[in-house]
């Protein structure tokens, strides 16, 4: 088993597996404040009416067309578009420091596997709804350095994606938490829940419970390390955990997209 190699289709949904490619994490952050204020039908409408009155009265009543996107080519603030100023300022940096070719991102949203099932709440906690059905989302990042070894420039990049991982995770949490959803996800530096009280347990990108997830774990004698089914081991990886169907218009709305 493993991720799909095929790079030229964004979205897959094989026995209710549902897997998106996007350029990277600041790509999810402004795809995901897309998709929370994209506006309703009945809005559109409103703002239609609205601009044919605006023609009849002449320039002086000219308004902008949408009151979250007052800039001009409807650009909206970073909080009119969904971002809290927190995400929007990891967005920004993530914008300006990516380079050509710096990596796809892989997300893939699944049933928990039952080799992770079991331990929901060893590691997740007991307020976690563990009883409902448990989605996993996997967010696997393309690195430009082979993660198997170390130097500073993999322990740079590592701590940069860390940091980008935390800040699309939390952001999707709380959108998915706002729909009504438990959402959760796991830090990548403790292997702990960021939000929950969590158990006794931990899950680190090595764990070989990620095997169910569709990765490899390669033993290298002195560690171990993550590989996955294109990029080897070329890659960081996250995890969520939420009681939202894989087929939520959100996540659905990424894959569309993408």
């Amino acid at each position: 088993t493993g991720h799909p190699t095929d790079s030229s289709s964004s979205i897959m949904q094989p026995s209710r597996q549902l897997t998106a490619r996007l350029p990277g994490y600041a790509a999810l952050l402004r795809r995901v404040g897309q998709q929370a204020s994209a506006p309703s039908v009945s809005a559109a409408a409103a703002v239609s009416s609205q601009q044919q009155q605006n023609q009849r009265l002449g320039p002086l009543a000219e308004q902008p067309a949408l009151p979250r996107c007052p800039l001009p080519g409807t650009v909206a603030p970073a909080a009119a578009a969904g971002l809290d100023p927190v995400s929007a300022a990891s967005a920004a940096r993530q914008t300006q420091t990516a380079s050509a070719g710096d990596g796809t991102l892989e997300l893939t949203a699944r049933p928990c596997p039952n080799q992770l099932r079991r331990d929901l709440v060893s590691l997740l906690g007991a307020e976690a709804p563990v009883s409902s059905s448990m989605n996993v989302i996997t967010l696997a990042h393309r690195t430009r350095n082979d993660m198997s070894g170390w130097s500073t420039q993999v322990q740079e990049e590592r701590e940069e994606l860390t940091e980008q991982f935390v800040a699309a995770a939390a952001h999707l949490c709380r959108r998915l938490r706002a729909a009504g959803y438990w959402c959760d996800f796991i830090d990548p530096t403790s292997g702990r829940p960021m939000e929950s009280s969590g158990g006794t347990d931990t899950l680190f990108e090595t764990d070989e419970r990620y095997r169910s997830l569709g990765f490899d774990i390669e033993d290298l004698g002195c560690c171990k390390v993550i590989m996955h089914a294109a990029w080897g081991a070329r890659v960081f990886v996250g995890a969520l955990f939420t009681n939202a169907p894989v087929d939520h218009p959100l996540l659905v709305g990424l894959a569309a997209s993408a």
